[in-house]
């Protein structure tokens, strides 16, 4: 198997027992063809343990863009997050997650705000999206069902081992600490519950606590010791050496492991490797390992941990009697049978990819159109909806409380629809009222001055039928005035996660989301009020599936009572913030935009700016105060704006490409054809184009006259089934100047995929 991993968290000292399972699974897993994406600083950590592999560094601000790009059809069998979470969300090939646990939904009172609001984003889609969950117990298998509704027919217990460490003779003497003690080794995370232990320890005597773990938290717990007066007894250990930890589990009195919250409990089995008696605690999955193996008791009661503490110091036999059980517990789990397990699964998402279900019935679709002070246009919506002629509609208009004569045309409308009238907090709270108001397995919203094309509703539920697992589907639409008369083609463009970022390519009016896919992204942002779609595109689609399909479903009326037109400057401001939240970078098509607004004021659609001199240096400006940190980066988008980088291999917004046009493109088995349209509108008289699929030439032509062109290439049959690199270079290249535009440009590309002849 072509195995995809991302192990882009992995820190080595600082994850935990994970980093155990981590090494162990991705050795085993040797014999497959592996590429593993880690933090640039971890690459030689990780190919300790995966010489074999493929090992791409990535940086903490692009790595996962990198991931999701790479991770597409074609390229690998499957793809396997080890830690936590699937990153992307979204993924087009087969995909399995190894979700530990979900402490957080059981104990929110332990993380910091914002890693509990990431765990929170993260943790759910994760489980509706992974193809297969691993996860470490029964006991975490149960609680994932329970918090996430996850089909338990998914998740699939994979019990860790102890390294083979822990087998053999010492052969690296441990630090020396006063005995008799007892070894505690977790890193100082609330739920290790380092308190109650402290606690316990204080109503003990004649015994010391040696700890180990990373060092974060380390002055709190020893501040603790010493209120404690346990000063001279608690000792810390810092990072230990792999090679030691089994010496100092042999020389300790017992390995105390009374927390509060475990995935698994790896030190229970270490401990029992080594010959060392365990106290753990009596609920969740330390019994699970543990079994009739350990001392259990309470982890809320420091009583009951010094009770277990002093049995093991205390009563004769005890301590030969819990090795001769641990023993017999010890074949119970072992690395081989976790790799065993988990390469059936993964090779069984890869052949037997989860079908969604087929939706024989029409989906029941629920439309709600917020207004206000809009009865100029609100009667041409309504007859745009409920003349669809679907049976499954539910439509509800929620108007604001207008006195324009609004109520009375939506009461011509009763029967057919329902409304209210009061007020609200504005559009993003109308929509989210109506989606409570309305019912059916498709949701959408219609401002009050747009209008839906006919068959538009029709279209999209034949869409949702044959993609049900989709969570936003998407159309082509108009521009129009606003008596209707048609502009121009809305730009959309097929979906890519990394390029919504640079523009807002989905048409709201022609978008429809599946009811679920709108509330589990949060429903509408109401402090927002002019990119309160874009931002809703983000969330949606972090989460789930999207699609484009080619039919025009929709118009999008603009006039001077447009908000987004009337209000450009803050329009920019919520799109840079809401594109900064999300991808935590701004990129440099919207600062340029903003800097034309800037300079001379225009809406930037009926009335455009020309790029300048001067705004691509405001530009510049800005991009250095709203991506501090990767002005590197944003100085590479500035440079190939203004043309100075010639080596530009990618394609502008507005269709443009440079000397070379290089691309990734999945192609199916049943696609043999490359379409490639474009137009050819520049003062080069003898312009040539070349096409090379992955290193080979496939078509070279002259493009003799001026004006829109379209190829149909085939495509070779050993290159089917795969993601091609399509190159299309260019004999020259031309720079505008006299009009703002530094870039160096050949032609416009305006359609490049792979289809069926």
């Amino acid at each position: 198997m072509r195995i995809a991993i991302n192990l882009r968290q992995f820190f080595q000292g600082k994850i935990g027992g994970m980093e155990n399972y981590v090494r162990n699974v991705a050795a085993g897993l040797s014999g497959h063809a592996l590429t593993i994406w880690v933090h640039e600083s971890e690459t030689e950590n990780v190919r300790a343990f995966a010489p074999a592999a493929r090992i791409v560094g990535v940086s903490h601000e692009t790595g996962s863009a990198e991931i999701r790009r790479a991770v597409v059809p074609g390229a690998f069998d499957v793809f396997f997050c080890p830690l936590l979470v699937l990153e992307p969300l979204v993924v087009d090939i087969p995909c399995a997650v190894m979700m530990p646990d979900i402490q957080h939904e059981i104990h929110p009172e332990f993380f910091e705000p914002g890693i509990l609001e990431w765990r929170r984003a993260n943790y759910a889609p994760t489980a509706r999206n992974a193809d297969a969950l691993f996860t470490l117990s029964h006991h975490a298998k149960q609680t994932i069902v329970d918090a996430y509704h996850a089909d338990p027919e998914k998740i699939h217990v994979v019990h860790l081992d102890a390294d083979d460490r822990f087998r053999e003779p010492a052969n690296s003497p441990p630090p020396e600490f006063p005995e008799p003690y007892l070894f505690f080794p977790a890193n100082f995370w609330p739920h290790k519950n380092h308190e109650n232990v402290l606690r316990a320890l204080a109503l003990t005597e004649g015994v010391h606590l040696v700890l180990s773990g990373a060092p974060d938290g380390w002055e709190r717990v020893r501040s603790l010791a010493a209120a404690l007066g346990l000063t001279e007894r608690v000792h810390y250990a810092g990072y230990v050496d792999r090679a030691q930890v089994p010496g100092l589990y042999r020389r300790s009195a017992a390995l105390l492991f009374a927390t509060q919250f475990e995935g698994f409990g790896i030190p229970i089995l270490e401990a029992f490797h080594c010959g060392t008696p365990v106290i753990t605690s009596d609920r969740g999955s330390c019994v699970e390992v543990a079994g009739d193996a350990a001392i259990l008791v309470d982890p809320f009661s420091p009583e009951s941990i010094a009770a277990g503490i002093r049995r093991i110091l205390n009563e004769a036999g005890l301590r030969e009697e819990l090795n001769a059980r641990a023993a017999a517990r010890i074949p119970e789990f072992s690395w081989a049978r976790a790799v065993e397990g988990t390469q059936a699964v993964l090779e069984r998402i890869r052949h037997v990819r989860k079908q969604p279900a087929q939706v024989e019935e029409w989906p029941r679709i629920g439309i709600v159109t917020p207004a206000f002070q809009m009865a100029h246009f609100l009667e041409e919506t309504i007859q745009s909806v409920i003349g669809q002629g679907y049976p499954h509609l539910d439509y509800v208009v929620c108007d604001g409380g207008s006195s324009d004569g609004t109520v009375e045309i939506l009461k011509k409308y009763e029967g057919r629809l329902r409304w209210v009238s009061e007020s609200d907090g504005g559009q993003a709270a109308a929509i989210n009222k109506g989606w409570h108001m309305t019912s059916g397995d498709v949701f959408a919203y219609l401002n009050a001055d747009d209008t839906y094309l006919p068959g538009a509703l029709e279209t999209i539920a034949r869409h949702f039928r044959a993609l049900p697992n989709h969570g936003l589907i998407y159309g082509e639409a108009y521009h129009v005035e606003v008596n209707g008369k048609r502009i121009d083609r809305y730009p959309t463009r097929s979906f890519q996660f990394d390029a919504l970022a640079e523009q807002c390519f989905i048409c709201q009016p022609a978008a429809f989301l599946s009811r679920d896919a709108f509330a589990q992204a949060g429903m509408m942002n109401a402090g927002l009020r002019f990119a309160l779609d874009y931002d809703l595109w983000f969330r949606v689609a972090r989460e789930h599936r999207v699609h484009k399909v080619d039919e025009y479903l929709a118009t999008s009326r603009m006039h001077s009572d447009n908000k987004t037109l009337a209000n450009r400057r803050l329009v920019y401001q919520e799109i840079i913030a809401a594109v900064k939240t999300h991808y935590g970078y701004v990129p440099y098509e919207w600062l340029q935009g903003y800097a034309c607004y800037l300079l001379d004021r225009k809406d930037q659609f009926f009335d455009r700016s020309k790029p300048s001199l001067l705004s691509h240096t405001l530009a510049l400006l800005l991009g250095a105060r709203h991506n501090r940190g990767q002005l590197r980066r944003y100085g590479g988008e500035w440079a190939r704006a203004m043309g100075i980088n010639t080596h530009f291999e990618g394609r502008w917004d507005d269709g443009w490409i440079s000397r070379q046009f290089v691309v990734d493109l999945p192609v199916a088995e049943d696609q043999d054809t490359l379409r490639i349209a474009g137009n050819h509108v520049a003062p080069i008289r003898d312009l040539r184009l070349s096409v090379d699929l992955s290193g080979r030439r496939i078509e070279e032509r002259a493009i003799g006259t001026a004006g829109p062109f379209e190829w149909r290439l085939s495509i070779p049959d050993d290159l089917r089934g795969r993601t091609l690199q399509v190159a299309i270079t260019s004999n020259r290249t031309w720079r505008p100047v006299r009009g703002g535009d530094y870039r160096r440009l050949s032609c416009v590309i305006s359609t490049l995929e792979a289809c069926s002849s």
